[in-house]
């Protein structure tokens, strides 16, 4: 189980070093209009981290609940842990995605 912990972490820290380095090539790349704009622009400026945001959390969830879940089937005794981690992650994505429904509903107005 060790070796597979190894795995997702590092899976883990690979996914936020790459979210890190999307977000700061694509400031580098595009210039940033520093006029007041009308929030209609400003949503859609915001909307590429809003959704690179949700894919690397989500995915990231995934990483772990898998982890979890295999945790879970091969010890047993950290069965109940297991389960309440994995239900503690659904519920934190749960939320961000209702969050992120909120979002997509107002932009699109």
């Amino acid at each position: 189980m060790t070796i597979l912990f190894k795995v997702v972490l590092g899976l883990t820290i690979g996914c936020l070093v790459g979210i890190i380095a999307g977000v700061t090539l694509r400031n580098t790349k595009y210039k940033q209009n520093q006029e007041t704009q009308p929030l209609k622009e400003l949503l859609s400026k915001i909307n590429p981290y809003i959704n690179s945001v949700t894919f690397i959390l989500l995915g990231i969830g995934l990483i772990w609940t898998v982890y979890y879940l295999i945790l879970g089937i091969v010890d047993t005794a950290q069965t109940e842990y297991a389960t309440n981690v994995s239900q503690l992650i659904v519920s934190v994505l749960t939320v961000f995605s209702i969050i992120v429904a909120f979002y997509q509903f107002i932009r699109e107005r």
